[in-house]
């Protein structure tokens, strides 16, 4: 039975409907599941966007071998698994120069994550003095930790990325010596107060040979 020219357009037109609702369907789903996939990205995010934990004895911090191979080669765009792992890899790293870090700055999103931290020679910037006295008497002439070393190294975890990053650094020191052999006492004190940590880098240089 031969079909009239008005069933073959109707056909022809419902065939061209249910193409654009399939479409339509499909286009939906892919919105809903890019949706659902960056919601699930922000929640994995905000959950391990966690700033550096507080344990920093290393007596008590197993540091990985892959931390090691990874502090080998320090470079822009080197991506870390989350913030602990940038800890382990640069405790690694300064174990190997002979230097410990600090924590010179770090940088929080608007739920209070950390997304930035800016770690730096713990020898970085110059000594001033908080003390008011002028007398030349009672001044305390001891040789200040701090030489102005230029070593840096910055860290971003973007958004919509799955790791932190180095974005800058500088891996150049200046000032001081790097003394491997010492890298692992200093770091072991970094929970004590500045003043006593400074006491103890200042008799660590000044008597030779001592490990």
């Amino acid at each position: 039975m031969m079909m009239s020219q008005d069933d073959v357009n109707n056909e022809s037109h419902n065939e061209f409907n249910n193409l654009k609702e399939e479409s339509s369907e499909n286009e939906a789903d892919e919105v809903a599941n890019q949706e659902a996939s960056e919601n699930l990205f922000l929640l994995v995010t905000s959950v391990t966007r966690k700033e550096i934990s507080k344990r920093r004895p290393l007596e008590t911090l197993s540091i990985p071998d892959a931390a090691f191979e990874q502090a080998v080669n320090l470079y822009v765009e080197l991506q870390f698994e989350h913030w602990d792992y940038v800890n382990l890899v640069l405790l690694a790293y300064g174990q190997k120069e002979g230097f410990a870090w600090r924590i010179q700055d770090k940088k929080l999103d608007k739920n209070s994550r950390v997304y930035k931290y800016v770690f730096e020679c713990r020898h970085a910037r110059n000594f001033q003095s908080k003390k008011k006295t002028t007398e030349l008497s009672q001044q305390c002439n001891r040789k200040s930790v701090k030489t102005n070393c230029t070593c840096y190294i910055n860290i971003c975890w973007l958004l919509k990325v799955l790791g932190p990053s180095i974005t800058k650094l500088n891996l150049i020191h200046y000032g001081h010596e790097l003394c491997p052999n010492n890298a692992h006492f200093i770091n072991v004190y970094q929970l004590l107060p500045q003043n006593i940590i400074d006491k103890v880098g200042f008799y660590i240089d000044a008597i030779p040979n001592i490990s």
